[in-house]
C-alpha cells in the first residue's frame, strides 16, 4: 500500500522485516515499514500485512503471498478473480413484527425527530430490517426510510420526518413500521441509520457500516468488531459524516480579558493578488459557516498566510500584540509523563479526536470585538474561538475537563482535543466508550471520524507509541531525527537537540552523548564542527533508532534505581522486576555545571543519587526501593550520625524516603557506570565481528573466543572480566575495567575519536590474518603504513600493533617489487599559482595502454583538481581527441563547471583543434607542459603512478 493511503486510515507503521524489495525492473526499493489492514472481498474478510511504500502506482496491491494463501485463480478470459472460499447466505425470512411508539410525540412541520419504538411481540436478534407501514405514512404525510437498525434493550431509535406544513401527533402505541430479522453477514452489505433521541431538524448525514468499519482497528475479532460497530452506530450523530457545519457547545465561552488596555489596531499587510484571493475565499467560507461575522470593532489584527508542509496555505491571524496585553489563563495542561503512566495495565485503546475543536467553543459576546481581524476587503470578528490566542489552549482544556469530569485519569485521558480511552478487557472498553460518548453528546460536541481509532492494541499518543508491552517513540519522529542533516549553525544544533530531548528518557547516557554538541551552545564559543561533535551527532541518531521499549511503572513491584557519575555528567536508570522479568522504566541524565565538576568523586556520586530520587519522586515516594551504586561511601549516607556539610544536607533531603543502598561493583554496573567512561553509542553486539569484515570472514565467535583463551596475555583479562580469581597486578586489574566480554569474546573500549566504540582484542595467532586483510586484499590496494594502520586501529587492538604493522609493510614483497622511491632532488621550479576555488585549475592526462577489458577499454583518462585534489577518471577504448572532448564535457564542464585553467602535456589528443575549440567556448585557458618534462603536470602524474601501482597488483 502507499504511505498516503496508510496515513488516511491512521494505521500504525511497524518496521519491515527486510531491507529492500526487488521490483519487476530489477530496481531495489527500501520499504517504509509494514501495516496490518483488514480486507473485505464480497462477504469474506481477511487480515493482511501490507508493505508500505512511499510511492505506489495504486493505493492497494494484493501480492502473490495473499493470492497464494487464498488459493486464488485468475481467469484472464472472464477477467475475474476466484478465491477458494465459499460465500454462503444463511439469512432467512421471518414474519415481520410491528413497531409501536412508546410515548406521545409531537413533530413540528418540516422537522425530523428521533422516535423510540418497541416491537409488538418478542423479537429475536440484534439487528433488524425496518419497513414503514405505507398506508399510515401516506395518510399522515410522514416519512420513514427503509433501514437496518440495532436492537438495544428491546428498543429501536429511528428518525421520523414530518414533510407536511402542519404539526402532527403520533399517539403512544401507534404502529408505524415493521421489523424483520436477518443475519450478521448481511449487515456488512446493507446501509443503516441508527437514530437518537434528539428533537431537532434532521442533520444531512448518513451513517453506514462502512463508515464505522474504517474507524475500527483490524486487530479485533469479528464478533468484537460487530459489537463495537453497533456501539458507534448508536452514536453516529456525534461524527462528521457528510456534515459541513459545526455545532457550538454551551459548556464554556472563551474570555479574553485585557484589563484597562486600550484597543489595538493594525493595518492589513501588503500581499500579492494571488494571496489576496486566498484570503477572500477563506473569509467567504467562514462567513457562510457562521464562524465569523462583519465587525465594527475598535480592535484589529492583521492576517497572514503560513505555508503548510504539503505546499498549501493556512489562514492565520497575527494576535501577537493582543496576546501581550491579555491576562494569562494559568489553567494547567496535563503532564505527558503522568498520562503515559496512567496507561499501565491497559491493552485496548481508542483515540477520539474533535473536529475543529476550537471552532466548537463560542466566544463571549463582550469578547468578540477583540478577535477582530482586518483584510483588504474589510473588518471581521470571530463568533467561535480562533487559533492564535494565548489563552485558547487553557480554555479548551478547561472545557474538556468539564465535559469529562469524573472520567479523566480513571477511564480516559485528555490532552486538548486528543482523548484516549483505555481498558484491559473488551467488555470494559465498550462500557467506557459509551460513557465518553454520552459526555460528548451532552456537551453537543462533534467528532472527526477520519482521526478516530477504536479498539487498537497499540496507539499513538503525543509522540509515543503505547501498547501493553510498554512505550516507544513514534517511528515518524525517529525518522525525522535520523534524516536530520549535519548541523551548520548553533541554531541547527538546538533544533536537533530539541528533537532528541523529547525522547531522552529512552536514551541511556543521553547527557554524555550530547555533551560535545552542548559545548558549542555555550556563550562566546566559536562554532567549530569537529570529530567529537560528528561522533556525538551520529551516536544520538543511532541511539534513538535502536531505542528500547520502556515498561509501564507497576505500583508495588520490586523497584530499584541505578545511579552513577562521570567527570561531566550524572545519570540514572529506573527499573522494576515484574513477574521475575526485569524491565527498564526510564533513563535520565544531565550534564554537570561548572561548579559541580569540581566536586570530589564521592560528592558527584552522591549528587547523582539525590538528583535521581528527585527526578523519579512520583514513582518512589511512599514505597520501598533499592539504590544500586558502585561507590561504597554512599552505603552509609542515610545513617550519618552528625550530618554536616554538603553530604549532610543531601542526607537530610532523602530522609522521607524508604530505601536501602546496595553496592555493586563497576563491572556489574555497566548501564549506569557507562557515564564515567566514554559513551557506548549502541549495544556491543552491533559492532561485533560480522561477515562484512573480510579479516575474519572465515572465523566465527567460537573460533575467536578459543584463540583469545589460548593467548597467555589475553587469558588473565578474560578471567578478570568474568570475575574469576587471578594473580593480576593492581595496574592490570585497573586496566581490566576497560574490557568487557560479549558472547565469550573480549573487547576493549575505544577512546579514539574514530573507529568503533569497542575494539576486538586480537590474539597473536590472528594478527597476521587481519593485517593481510587490510593491506593485501584487493579492496585495500597495498596502501602505505599510515592508511593501513588507521584501518586496522579503527576496528581492532593488540599490544605492539604499531611495530607489527610497520614491519609487515616494510617486508611486503609486492610493495618492494612495484613501488619506487622519489628521492631525486628538484631543480629551480616555477610553482603553479594556487587556485582560489575548486576546479579553477585542473590537470589532465592519459594512463595506459592496458590489456583490453571486456568492454575493449585500454586507456584511462585522469583529471585532478589542483585545490581539492579531487580526481575524475574514465575508461576509454582509444586515446583520441574525441574521447578527451567527451570526457571534458560530461565529467568536468557539466559536473563541476568550466575551469579557468587546464594543464596537459603536448600529446596529439590534447593539441587537436576539436579540444581547442571546446576550451575556447568554455573560456578556459589551455597550458601545455614543457616538452619531455612531465613534472610540470606533477599532480596528475603522481595520481597516475598511484593508480598504476594499485593496478599492477592485479593486472
Amino acid at each position: 500500500i502507499s504511505d498516503s493511503f496508510r496515513r488516511r486510515l491512521r494505521k500504525v507503521l511497524t518496521p519491515a522485516p527486510g531491507r529492500f524489495l526487488h521490483m519487476g525492473n530489477e530496481d531495489l526499493i527500501r520499504p517504509l515499514g509494514c501495516s496490518t489492514l483488514s480486507v473485505t472481498l464480497g462477504s469474506n474478510r481477511y487480515v493482511v500485512v501490507f508493505t508500505v511504500l512511499s510511492n505506489c502506482v495504486a493505493d492497494v496491491i494484493l501480492g502473490s503471498d495473499f493470492l497464494s494463501s487464498t488459493d486464488a485463480v485468475i481467469d484472464c478470459g472472464e477477467r475475474q478473480l476466484h478465491l477458494n472460499t465459499s460465500d454462503t447466505d444463511e439469512s432467512a425470512d421471518c414474519d415481520p413484527v410491528v413497531l409501536r411508539t412508546t410515548a406521545d410525540i409531537c413533530i413540528s412541520p418540516l422537522t425530523a425527530v428521533a422516535v423510540t419504538l418497541e416491537p409488538e411481540s418478542s423479537f429475536q436478534g440484534d439487528y433488524g430490517l425496518v419497513e414503514p407501514r405505507l398506508t399510515t405514512f401516506v395518510q399522515k404525510g410522514l416519512l420513514l426510510p427503509y433501514s437496518t437498525v440495532a436492537v438495544i434493550a428491546s428498543q429501536i431509535n429511528l428518525y421520523v420526518t414530518n414533510a407536511s406544513a402542519q404539526p402532527l401527533i403520533l399517539p403512544r402505541g401507534a404502529g408505524i413500521a415493521t421489523i424483520r430479522t436477518f443475519d450478521h453477514d448481511s449487515l456488512a452489505i446493507l446501509a443503516q441509520d441508527t437514530c437518537h433521541l434528539h428533537s431537532q431538524p434532521i442533520p444531512q448525514t448518513q451513517c453506514s457500516t462502512k463508515h464505522t468499519t474504517l474507524m475500527i482497528d483490524s486487530c479485533l475479532t469479528t464478533n468484537q468488531r460487530k459489537a463495537l460497530s453497533s456501539l458507534l452506530e448508536a452514536y453516529s450523530d456525534l461524527f462528521d459524516f457528510n456534515r459541513s457545519t459545526l455545532p457550538q457547545t454551551s459548556v464554556v465561552h472563551h474570555q479574553n480579558e485585557t484589563g484597562n488596555a486600550s484597543p489595538l489596531k493594525s493595518r492589513p499587510y501588503r500581499i500579492s493578488p494571488a494571496k489576496r484571493k486566498m484570503i477572500r475565499d477563506n473569509v467567504t467560507d467562514m462567513l457562510k459557516n457562521n464562524v465569523i461575522q462583519p465587525s465594527s470593532s475598535p480592535w484589529s489584527s492583521p492576517v497572514v498566510l503560513v505555508k503548510k508542509k504539503d505546499g498549501s496555505w493556512r489562514f492565520c491571524v497575527d494576535y501577537r500584540r493582543l496576546n501581550k496585553v491579555t491576562k494569562k489563563d494559568v489553567y494547567p495542561l496535563p503532564r505527558i509523563d503522568d498520562m503515559l503512566d496512567a496507561l499501565q495495565g491497559s491493552s485496548l485503546f481508542s483515540s477520539v479526536d474533535l473536529r475543529s475543536g476550537y471552532w466548537q467553543i463560542p466566544v463571549a459576546n463582550a469578547e468578540k470585538p477583540k478577535t477582530a481581524f482586518v483584510t483588504p476587503d474589510g473588518l471581521f470578528q470571530f463568533n467561535v474561538m480562533p487559533f492564535g490566542l494565548c489563552n485558547a489552549p487553557a480554555t479548551f482544556e478547561r472545557m474538556m475537563d468539564s465535559v469529562l469530569r469524573g472520567l479523566t485519569w480513571n477511564i480516559c485521558l485528555c490532552y486538548l482535543d486528543d482523548v484516549i480511552v483505555f481498558s484491559s478487557t473488551f467488555e470494559d472498553h465498550l462500557h467506557r466508550l459509551q460513557q465518553v460518548m454520552d459526555c460528548f453528546r451532552s456537551a453537543n460536541l462533534q467528532l472527526n471520524s477520519k482521526k478516530c481509532t477504536f479498539g487498537a492494541r497499540e496507539i499513538l499518543i503525543l509522540g509515543h507509541l503505547v501498547s501493553s508491552e510498554g512505550i516507544r517513540p513514534d517511528p515518524t519522529k525517529v525518522q525525522a531525527v535520523s534524516d536530520f542533516p549535519n548541523p551548520r549553525t548553533t541554531r541547527d544544533i538546538r533544533a536537533f537537540l530539541g528533537l532528541c530531548t523529547y525522547f531522552r528518557k529512552f536514551i541511556p547516557r543521553f547527557s554524555d552523548l550530547a555533551a560535545p554538541l552542548n559545548e558549542l551552545l555555550r556563550n562566546n564559543t566559536t562554532f567549530q564542527w569537529g570529530p567529537s561533535q560528528a561522533k556525538a551527532f551520529l551516536s544520538l541518531k543511532r541511539a534513538l533508532i535502536s531505542v528500547p521499549i520502556l515498561g509501564h511503572f507497576v505500583p508495588g513491584a520490586d523497584t530499584e534505581i541505578r545511579t552513577d557519575a562521570s567527570g561531566h555528567g550524572i545519570g540514572a536508570v529506573l527499573a522494576q522486576n515484574v513477574n521475575s522479568h526485569p524491565r527498564v522504566i526510564a533513563y535520565a541524565s544531565r550534564t554537570l555545571t561548572k561548579c559541580e565538576r569540581n566536586y570530589s568523586i564521592t560528592e558527584r556520586k552522591c549528587l547523582a543519587l539525590i538528583w535521581a530520587i528527585s527526578k523519579f519522586r512520583p514513582y518512589l515516594y511512599g514505597t520501598h526501593f533499592r539504590i544500586v551504586t558502585d561507590h561504597h561511601a554512599l552505603c552509609w549516607l542515610a545513617s550519618l550520625k552528625n550530618p554536616s556539610g554538603r553530604l549532610g544536607r543531601w542526607s537530610l533531603k532523602i530522609q522521607d524516603y524508604d530505601f536501602s543502598v546496595v553496592f555493586k561493583s563497576g563491572k556489574r554496573h555497566l548501564d549506569a557506570d557507562a557515564l564515567s567512561r566514554c559513551p557506548l553509542p549502541t549495544d556491543i553486539s552491533h559492532h561485533a565481528p560480522s561477515d562484512h569484515d573480510s579479516s575474519i570472514a572465515l572465523l566465527d565467535t567460537v573460533d575467536i573466543a578459543a584463540a583469545q583463551a589460548s593467548d597467555q596475555n589475553i587469558r588473565p583479562l578474560i578471567q578478570c572480566s568474568m570475575g574469576l580469581p587471578g594473580s593480576l597486578t593492581r595496574h592490570t586489574q585497573q586496566r581490566a575495567r576497560l574490557f568487557t566480554l560479549r558472547d565469550g569474546v573480549l573487547y576493549r573500549r575505544n577512546y579514539e575519536p574514530h573507529g568503533r566504540p569497542w575494539l576486538l582484542v586480537v590474539p597473536r595467532t590472528l594478527q597476521k590474518d587481519i593485517i593481510q586483510a587490510h593491506h593485501d586484499d584487493p579492496t585495500a590496494g597495498h596502501l602505505g603504513f599510515a592508511k593501513t594502520y588507521f584501518r586496522v586501529r579503527s576496528n581492532y587492538i593488540w599490544n605492539g600493533m604499531y611495530s607489527t604493522i610497520n614491519k609487515y609493510i616494510r617486508t611486503c614483497h609486492q610493495c618492494q617489487l612495484h613501488k619506487t622511491r622519489t628521492t631525486q632532488s628538484s631543480g629551480p621550479l616555477h610553482s603553479i599559482t594556487p587556485p582560489h576555488r575548486p576546479f579553477q585549475t585542473i590537470g589532465i592526462d592519459f594512463l595506459g595502454p592496458f590489456p583490453s577489458s571486456t568492454n575493449n577499454n585500454r586507456w584511462i583518462i585522469v583529471a585532478v583538481d589542483y585545490l581539492t585534489r579531487h580526481a575524475e577518471t574514465a575508461c576509454v577504448p582509444t586515446a583520441t581527441a574525441q574521447e578527451v572532448a567527451t570526457f571534458f564535457l560530461h565529467n568536468i564542464l557539466l559536473r563541476h563547471g568550466a575551469p579557468q585553467v587546464i594543464i596537459s602535456d603536448r600529446g596529439t589528443p590534447f593539441i587537436a583543434k576539436l579540444l581547442d575549440d571546446l576550451l575556447r567556448l568554455a573560456n578556459t585557458t589551455h597550458k601545455l607542459t614543457s616538452a619531455y618534462h612531465p613534472q610540470t603536470n606533477g599532480l596528475t602524474e603522481r595520481l597516475n603512478r598511484t593508480l598504476s601501482e594499485m593496478m599492477s597488483m592485479y593486472v
